[in-house]
């Protein structure tokens, strides 16, 4: 239900430039209230909203361009919308996906 993305099928291309070229923006502290409409209503106001992901009911990620993502995020932090007051910041990117390491147990 609050999943939202837009492009669901890029092309392997566009997934390259996008990796480079976006930043995430973490929304956190979000109302049940607020619709991924009024998340790309409001940072529309900074630019060019890429996609917008509610993995949960109170957080969510906004995904924009490298220098309209740093101003978003610097004015919107701190933000209240519908009696809640967010947690605006640039998403830290996890290194997690390619350091799997596996390791042999002998018997």
């Amino acid at each position: 239900m609050f999943a939202v993305l837009r492009n669901i099928n890029p092309s392997p291309m566009q997934k390259l430039v996008r990796a480079y070229a976006t930043k995430n923006i973490f929304v956190g502290n979000l109302s049940n209230f607020t619709t991924a409409e009024d998340l790309e209503s409001i940072f529309g106001k900074y630019g060019k909203v890429g996609a917008i992901r509610r993995p949960n009911a109170r957080y969510g990620f906004v995904e924009m361009e490298g220098a309209e993502a740093e101003k978003a995020a610097k004015f919107l932090n701190g933000h209240i919308h519908s009696k809640h007051q967010w947690s605006v910041k640039l998403a830290k990117t996890s290194s997690k996906r390619d350091t799997y390491a596996w390791s042999a147990k002998k018997f």
